[in-house]
This record gives structure tokens, C-alpha cells and sequence, in this order.
């Protein structure tokens, strides 16, 4: 019986686990894909705002202390990462 119970567990614990990263999949993709219909007027657009979104971090990291701006450091790399991405994938 505790075989079957354990066994019940693991499989329900690995189709959340599944099923989320599947999820996360669907969402990466179907971004993608709109991505990749954009004009040149949105993907300028874009970037345009993601580097405004990584300046707004990263003028609010210099005035942060501690945990904060270690947070704030990350999100605005994040931003112009994937402003560079798209700025790659658009020459």
C-alpha cells in the first residue's frame, strides 16, 4: 500500500512539474512567434522601450542600498539583454 501511495505521489509531483515547464514553453513560443511578425516599426518600438525599462533600473539601482539594488542591478541587465537580442535578431 505505502508503495502505491509513494508511487501516486511521485507521478502527481512529476506531471506539475512537467506540466509547468510546458506551460513556460507555450508561453516562450507563442512570444516568439509574434516576435517574429513584427514590422520594423515595432521592433524599434521594443527596443526602444526595453532600453528605457533597463535605464529606469538602472537609475533606481544608484540611489538603492543592499538587497534592493542588487535587484534592481539584475532587472536592468535583464532588460538590456533582451534589448540586444532583439536588436541582433532585427540586423
Amino acid at each position: 500500500m505505502e508503495k502505491k501511495c509513494f508511487f501516486l505521489l511521485l507521478t502527481e509531483l512529476l506531471q506539475n512539474v512537467v506540466g509547468a515547464r510546458r506551460s513556460s514553453w507555450r508561453v516562450i513560443s507563442s512570444i516568439e512567434q509574434k516576435t517574429s511578425n513584427c514590422s520594423d516599426t515595432q521592433h524599434e518600438s521594443k527596443v526602444f522601450y526595453l532600453k528605457m525599462k533597463g535605464d529606469y533600473y538602472r537609475y533606481l539601482a544608484e540611489v538603492a542600498t543592499g538587497e534592493k539594488r542588487t535587484k534592481k542591478k539584475q532587472t536592468d541587465k535583464s532588460s538590456f539583454r533582451v534589448c540586444g537580442l532583439l536588436l541582433c535578431s532585427f540586423y
